[in-house]
């Protein structure tokens, strides 16, 4: 009996514990399926969930409380009125967050009607959103640029 509790210790140690945060429909659950190679659970959350396993989540109010090694924000904080005390929760519940943003100074000319008409919730520059973050107590550990530079993916690491 002992050995077969340590093993399932083993096991649910080694399974990655992954938040998608704003997840609307999983779509990324069969991108990591996909890809990750390694055994994961996914726990998606979304204001308006469109799946029926999605948990719903107001994240201008609260983050989960459990602890993930990955925490995925993409699409999402655009939308968020106020990103740095988000930014402190992420930190305070992930080791890893990846997130995504439409930042401001990008080549794309989006004017800040765009933005609005969108209903996004604010236009800040690369620079500017890097700083919330690092504020947050946050380490890019690395950035890539998307959709002609419009968007930028960042991996953070907590450093808390």
């Amino acid at each position: 009996l002992k050995t077969v509790m340590a093993t399932e210790e083993a096991a649910s140690a080694s399974c990655l514990r992954i938040a998608d945060l704003g997840c609307g429909n999983e779509r990324l659950r069969s991108a990591l399926q996909a890809g990750l190679g390694q055994e994961f659970a996914y726990h998606g959350y979304d204001r308006r969930p469109q799946a029926p396993a999605v948990e719903r989540l107001d994240l201008r109010r609260r983050v989960p409380r459990q602890h993930f090694d990955a925490v995925f924000c993409l699409g999402l904080l655009e939308y968020i009125p106020h990103v740095e005390p988000l930014a402190r929760r992420l930190a305070g519940i992930g080791t890893n967050i990846i997130v995504s943003y439409v930042i401001a100074d990008s080549k794309s000319g989006l004017t800040r009607y765009d933005r609005w008409a969108r209903q996004w919730r604010h236009s800040y520059t690369r620079s500017q959103f890097e700083d919330i973050f690092r504020r947050a107590g946050l380490q890019c550990e690395a950035s890539a640029e998307a959709e002609n530079g419009e968007t930028v993916l960042w991996a953070w690491r907590s450093r808390l």
